[in-house]
């Protein structure tokens, strides 16, 4: 994504934590995309883009 100078971008980050973890994209992921941009619609931040880390590495603590 290019923005011109001018313009804004809210960076909406979901994660994926290892409880967490379904086939495909999970319900935690799903639920927290609609809560972050409820927020920012709310809030009035604009142009809201989603980052999602949906990388479960096991064997962390």
């Amino acid at each position: 994504m290019e923005l011109r100078s001018n313009q804004t971008m809210t960076a909406l980050y979901c994660r994926l934590s290892q409880e967490d973890e379904l086939a495909g994209e999970s319900n935690s992921i799903h639920n927290q995309k609609q809560i972050l941009q409820e927020y920012a619609e709310r809030n009035g931040f604009q142009n809201p883009q989603f980052f999602v880390d949906d990388t479960v590495i096991l064997g962390l603590n």
